[in-house]
């Protein structure tokens, strides 16, 4: 993606960083464990579901994860995780679809939001997901081990969306680290810078988001209400087996491959384009052509969310001048990698 830019000499660039559609996901990170006695419609009318569902939230997805230092992967482990891949860790599973379901259902925890935010890569990065990315998530593992696969989409009722949703409070197991993962003084430097970064970005993003006249902070507040019409919206994977189609919704802790949670009001190859969140990048130069200045577009990139997550996202200016002649000429480059 390349457009050249003229006049830069007396001018200055600004990234605008728009989101298609905002999230109202409830940070787990950010609850504190009191938060399972919390009333509410999620906590107070969960419906028992399953056999371990005698307290709210505690039959929910990504309640018994496990050490990925388990998984014999096929490609050196990395500290940028470039190692997290969805293909890779279909391989480390056996491509073994039983091991795959019960991989996503017991590591990858339910975060309700609106439409499909983060991708296959995304989730497995997060180790959690709204039930479009959870399925994605899984439809990809399927898919990379050979396995026919399509997506169903229904309406959960009421009370085993209130389940769910109660799960998110629920307390997780958090495998130990082994010896090759232990953490030291570097890596909890590098976790510190991390969460420095993720701070700096986080208000700066919310600042120009406010200021170009999006809703923020408490304009965006979650209501019980939100979160139970979020998480009713459900998608799931139903895979091809013995010429018959079966359902894949690895949605609680006890799920099993064949159990339906909701009815199947439609199914597709691929998820609908519009359930997709994008987001688009616009560089604007602010110039001298005359007495006054000016400003113009001179680069505008589109990507889903999903596509971009994980990835480094960079914006370089290549002088168009290589041999120094004064036309102050550049070319805004903007890469996604990783």
């Amino acid at each position: 993606m390349t457009t050249p830019v003229k006049g830069l000499a007396a001018g200055s660039l600004a990234v605008e960083f728009l989101a298609a559609a905002a999230c109202s996901a409830r940070s787990r990170a950010d609850s504190s464990p009191s938060a399972t006695t919390a009333s509410g419609p999620a906590a107070e009318s969960a419906a028992p579901i399953g056999t371990n569902s005698g307290q709210p939230g505690s039959n929910g997805p990504g309640l018994r994860r496990s050490s990925t230092d388990t998984l014999q992967l096929p490609v050196p482990r990395t500290f940028d995780l470039s190692h997290i891949e969805p293909g890779d860790f279909a391989a480390a599973l056996g491509k073994d679809p039983s091991r795959i379901f019960e991989y996503v259902r017991d590591n990858i925890a339910f975060e309700p939001y609106v439409g499909l935010l983060r991708g296959p890569r995304g989730t497995l990065l997060a180790m959690a997901g709204n039930s479009a990315d959870r399925a994605s998530l899984l439809a990809s593992l399927l898919a990379s081990s050979g396995q026919r696969i399509r997506y169903a989409h229904g309406t959960l009722p009421a009370p085993i969306a209130q389940q769910l949703v109660a799960s998110m409070w629920a307390e997780r197991s958090s495998p130990a680290p082994s010896a090759a993962n232990a953490v030291t003084p570097d890596v909890n430097a590098a976790g510190e810078r991390f969460m420095a970064g993720l701070q700096r970005d986080s208000t700066l993003l919310r600042d120009t988001l406010k200021k170009a006249g999006y809703p923020t902070g408490s304009e965006l507040a979650v209501t019980s209400e939100s979160l139970l019409k979020e998480a009713r919206d459900h998608y799931w994977v139903q895979l091809w087996q013995n010429g018959a189609w079966t359902d894949m919704d690895p949605l609680f802790e006890d799920a099993a491959p064949g159990q339906v949670f909701a009815k199947a009001e439609q199914t597709f190859d691929a998820l609908p384009e519009a359930l997709f969140h994008r987001i688009e990048v616009r560089v604007r130069l602010e110039e001298y052509p005359g007495e006054t200045p000016a400003t113009r577009e001179v680069l505008r990139s589109t990507a889903t969310s999903a596509e971009l997550a994980g990835a480094e996202i960079t914006l370089i200016h290549v002088p168009q001048d290589s041999k120094n002649q004064g036309t102050n000429q550049v070319t805004p480059i903007l890469t996604a990698s990783g």
